[in-house]
């Protein structure tokens, strides 16, 4: 996660954990709720929550790799 200027807020914890799951999903798209739950010690139903919020409020681009 990147550093924040001393000028700006802290991440909240709900912020830390989105940003968390995002990169999981980086490095494996296909990674199951329950994988990400035991990888980050949190319940299955938050991690779904956090996902549709994550969908709901960002917009993603994909990049093919390798080419």
């Amino acid at each position: 996660m990147a550093d924040f200027p001393t000028s700006m807020r802290k991440p909240t914890r709900k912020e830390m954990r989105m940003q968390q799951i995002v990169e999981m999903l980086n490095k494996d798209a296909r990674a199951q709720l329950t994988e990400i739950s035991r990888t980050l010690d949190i319940p299955t139903s938050t991690v779904f929550d956090y996902m549709k919020d994550i969908k709901r409020n960002y917009e993603f681009t994909m990049i093919r790799k390798g080419l």
